[in-house]
């Protein structure tokens, strides 16, 4: 084999091998780092106080939020095996407000998110009112129903329960 060859072959198994590496490292980090989290309470705490954030700043005053209580949920891998966190959503139906401006709130939800450091992932209107945003692996989303109601929530990052992870990792 002449030497040009083998550097060709040894530089395609270099850059094969270093593409499976980052694979390998980009799955692992999927399933976490075993460092500290946030704990499940604090994020959920946290997704409650932007999504209440959101709507006192949307809706007109006499609405309020019917708490459709935390939705734990695990966390899986690109795999769909559990990696042993958690993430939750904290959602609202929003109550008092005029079905008949629901296309304002939403004007006005988009331009809260984009002045308060959100990233809008999607925006379905007008065949589907539904709009989301991201920030800090936090999703936040407000829709309407068949009927005109509206939900607002907001989901969680990933996190150990505690804030910490297991022993046994």
């Amino acid at each position: 084999m002449s030497r040009r060859i083998r550097t060709t072959t040894t530089r395609a198994l270099a850059t094969v091998s270093a593409a499976a590496l980052l694979f390998t490292v980009s799955a692992c980090g999927e399933q976490g780092e075993m460092e500290k989290t946030a704990s499940l309470s604090e994020v959920q705490a946290n997704a409650d106080k932007m999504v209440k954030d959101a709507a006192n700043a949307v809706f007109a005053s006499g609405f309020h939020l019917t708490d459709q209580g935390p939705q734990p949920l695990q966390c899986n891998d690109s795999s769909d095996r559990p990696t042993g966190k958690v993430l939750t959503s904290v959602n609202y139906w929003v109550d008092g407000v005029d079905k008949a401006a629901n296309a304002g709130y939403f004007d006005k939800l988009k331009t809260w998110f984009t002045t308060n450091g959100w990233h809008v992932e999607a925006d379905k209107r007008p065949h589907d009112l539904f709009l989301n945003a991201s920030r800090d692996d936090y999703l936040m989303s407000l829709e309407a129903s068949s009927a005109g109601r509206l939900n607002i929530g907001a989901s969680t990052p990933c996190v150990w329960r505690d804030g910490t992870p297991p022993a046994s990792h």
